[in-house]
């Protein structure tokens, strides 16, 4: 086979995680394309399609492209390459299909996160604590995906930035689910406190996607 075509790639909120599903894919691929490379032939090109139904999938977390689809987003940027030109992430905005789909009975009763999500391929997002902080003034507490946390040295003030350290937890799969339980009050301080401060806008949302707050 030379081509893999993978549909509904992206899991809709609520949907039972797969274990380890970025690992187990990559093994999948490994398993189709065997030594074609070594042997002098092209590598098996790989389609991944879906609907902008979760920001933190585990094929954004596990290549790192998180960040890289809120930036397209808002830029209304359509294509992304890699350094490398091994991979090239492609966003739908704007597009003729939806306008003509906008006037039809379901999405004109739809509420704007599903409008969002179907019509224009953007991710539900909203802005709250967004501020710079000197990170000399906090230790490093944990860092996971993306992401690290740190805590104030003098009060209970919370920061994440996009400087990371250990401990660190990958942004999907087993890891993060320990994550969620090893840091647990993190998620509660968040909900509670109004000292919880971010980088920017990116790692705020990160933040919310590692702990399910969407």
């Amino acid at each position: 086979y030379n081509i893999i075509v993978f549909d509904e790639a992206v899991p809709m909120v609520g949907e039972k995680p797969i274990k380890n599903e970025f690992d187990s894919f990559l093994n999948f691929v490994e398993t189709v394309s065997r030594n074609r490379e070594i042997l002098g032939e092209k590598p098996v090109k790989v389609i991944l399609l879906g609907n902008a139904n979760k920001l933190n999938n585990p094929y954004y977390s596990g290549w790192k492209f998180t960040k890289t689809a809120l930036k397209m987003i808002r830029g209304k940027q359509m294509i992304y390459r890699t350094p490398d030109g091994s991979r090239m992430m492609i966003l739908f905005q704007d597009s003729p299909i939806s306008a003509k789909k906008a006037g039809t009975s379901l999405y004109q009763n739809a509420n704007d996160g599903f409008l969002a999500m179907a019509l224009d391929n953007s991710f539900r997002t909203d802005e709250t604590n967004i501020r710079s902080e000197p990170l000399i003034e906090y230790r490093h507490l944990v860092s996971v995906g993306e992401i690290g946390i740190y805590r104030h040295k003098s009060d209970r003030r919370y920061y994440v930035s996009s400087q990371q350290g250990q401990p660190y937890y990958d942004g999907y799969g087993i890891q993060l689910k320990m994550f969620q339980q090893d840091f647990f009050m993190l998620r509660v301080n968040y909900m509670t406190l109004k000292n919880f401060y971010f980088e920017d806008f990116d790692n705020e949302l990160l933040f919310r996607e590692y702990f399910e707050l969407n």
